[in-house]
């Protein structure tokens, strides 16, 4: 019985030195002082986790607020292009001489069909394109336009 009493009170020791034998040399205010160091540590570290996940939190909902206004703006500015466009074309459509016009010019593209131009007139449909047209529609455009892509 002597051995088994030697050995559990071996096993006793080495598990308070292990576990907990470096607190046993200190003093009752040096405990006290470490347990409090180590809750303060503790809930600075639960502190600092919430105060991170409630700041990501408030930026993330800043920045979707941020996105939908600039959604909302985009969607806005479109309906009224659209609506302004939609006007314009029940003004223009309410006009007999628009109208006439474009009855017109039905008229004459269709009389061209598949006539063939002089060389005159396809210098001159060129010079008209290079000098009045293209500069015209690259102002609004950011891409290179040629001219022979508009000629007949």
């Amino acid at each position: 019985m002597q051995g088994t009493d030697d050995a559990r009170s071996v096993s006793v020791a080495t598990a308070r030195a292990g576990l907990g034998g470096w607190l046993q040399g200190l003093s009752v205010r040096s405990k006290f002082l470490i347990i409090l160091l180590a809750t303060s540590l503790l809930s600075m570290g639960l502190v600092a986790l919430v105060s991170y996940s409630v700041g990501r939190d408030a930026l993330l909902r800043q920045q979707l607020d941020r996105l939908q206004a600039i959604s909302a703006s985009k969607t806005k500015r479109l309906e009224d292009y659209f609506g302004n466009m939609r006007d314009t074309m029940r003004v223009l459509g309410a006009n007999p001489l628009v109208a006439q016009n474009i009855i017109a010019f039905s008229s004459a593209y269709n009389a061209l069909g598949d006539k063939a131009i002089s060389p005159e007139q396809s210098a001159a449909l060129r010079a008209y394109y290079a000098t009045n047209f293209i500069p015209k529609v690259t102002t609004n455009e950011s891409s290179s336009l040629f001219v022979e892509s508009y000629l007949p």
